[in-house]
């Protein structure tokens, strides 16, 4: 074969099925069968092309079943087609059989590609055909490793991780949103096999990227709130760094509930002076601490790895004058500073706990540097190392 400029193909693999140089349909030189490929790898590249048509389905699943075919001219000369017809549902059912053992998962993998694909066409901007494969394969890879993460954890609809259990266009919004996110950052990538902008789309810049992602988050979703898209998001961060191992670890058992309040302050005693039918306002400051203990509890409810003991000794660190007196003067925001408290709390009692996996996610909305929360939760460690462990009320007040 010699190309118009002159130069020559030197290595020509030559076919073993069929002798001619033409479309296979064309071909009367067949002489063996192709090997067929692997139907897993072709299942997985026929969800990397987006919904697939029942009948493209059916054709994919006689072609991985592999054996010999009969021409359909003489098929219908010999008056056997019925016949292969028959033969031909079997091979199908029994392919579909092999592949997806349970039906109801494989309908919700198939169902949440359809959910990818209306998430584009919402965007309404030609995107990178390398790009869309990319969020379908990782969107599946994520999905799939939360249904075999149901399986072992056995919470029901008490597990956060659960997204067979979440709405589906707010699964695949969020999951399309995370993988953009991911994709726009230039951090070091939390799994050694997460691959780059310049692999996944050549040509596409950052910027098309962000423009990309903000078109996302613009996407309005009914009846959802705000917060179950922030938590969800968090969940799918969480699922994407998974490996073989952490899919199947089942959750920590539930911690215990928090300690109530020691004691309110004065000012929120809610007292009434019924005599004058006057009330007393609170106290701005000692509501900013009773939020922050808010802040505090939430934290501990969606970080399932952050123990009780830490919990509460960043609760009890609270009621100290010493960090009253402190959190007065700290401008960063309620959910920020809870996230450091816990941190210190943590290294008070001598472990090495890490922040929870969102709290970048967080930081990021508030526009706050890492290297500021780092140095105020040293400062917050050395201000929580001499307080003494609370035992009782009577330690306090």
């Amino acid at each position: 074969m010699v190309c118009q400029c002159g130069a020559v193909q030197s290595m020509l693999l030559v076919s073993q099925v069929r002798s001619k140089n033409c479309a296979k349909s064309e071909d009367k030189t067949v002489v063996a069968d192709e090997p067929t490929e692997d139907a897993d790898s072709v299942e997985l590249e026929a969800f990397a092309h987006g919904p697939e048509s029942q009948g493209d389905r059916r054709r994919r699943l006689l072609t991985s079943a592999g054996g010999s075919r009969v021409p359909a001219r003489l098929l219908r000369k010999q008056h056997l087609s019925r016949g292969q017809d028959k033969i031909n549902q079997g091979k199908a059912r029994d392919m579909r059989d092999k592949l997806e053992a349970d039906p109801q998962e494989a309908g919700k993998k198939r169902s949440i590609i359809k959910k990818v694909e209306a998430v584009f066409d919402l965007m309404n901007t030609k995107m990178h055909d390398g790009l869309q494969e990319h969020i379908r394969i990782e969107t599946l890879r994520i999905y799939t490793a939360s249904m075999e993460h149901e399986k072992h954890c056995g919470g029901g609809r008490g597990c956060l991780l659960s997204l067979a259990l979440r709405p589906g266009a707010l699964v695949s919004t969020c999951a399309v949103e995370h993988i953009l996110q991911r994709l726009s950052c230039e951090e070091p990538r939390a799994r050694a096999r997460e691959k780059p902008l310049s692999v996944v789309a050549p040509g596409m810049t950052t910027m098309q990227i962000h423009s990309l992602l903000s078109k996302v988050r613009a996407l309005q979703l009914r009846a959802l709130s705000s917060n179950q898209r922030l938590q969800l998001l968090s969940a799918i961060d969480i699922i994407s760094c998974w490996g073989d191992e952490e899919r199947c670890r089942p959750c920590p058992p539930p911690q215990p509930p928090p300690p109530p309040l020691l004691r309110l302050p004065p000012s929120m005693m809610g007292n009434r002076d019924f005599g004058s039918g006057k009330c007393k306002k609170v106290d701005p400051a000692e509501r900013a601490i009773s939020k922050l203990q808010q802040c505090v509890i939430s934290v501990a409810k969606i970080s399932p790895p952050l123990l009780a003991s830490v919990r509460n000794t960043a609760l009890e660190a609270l009621l100290f004058p010493s960090i009253k007196k402190f959190m007065h003067t700290v401008t960063l925001p309620a959910d920020v500073v809870a996230i450091s408290l816990t941190v210190a709390a943590a290294r008070k009692l001598g472990r090495k706990d890490a922040a929870p996996p969102w709290h970048k996610e967080l930081f990021r909305q508030h526009n706050i540097a890492t290297g500021t929360v780092e140095e105020f939760t040293a400062t917050l460690t050395e201000l929580l190392k001499p307080l003494p462990v609370v035992k009782d009320e009577c330690d306090i007040w």
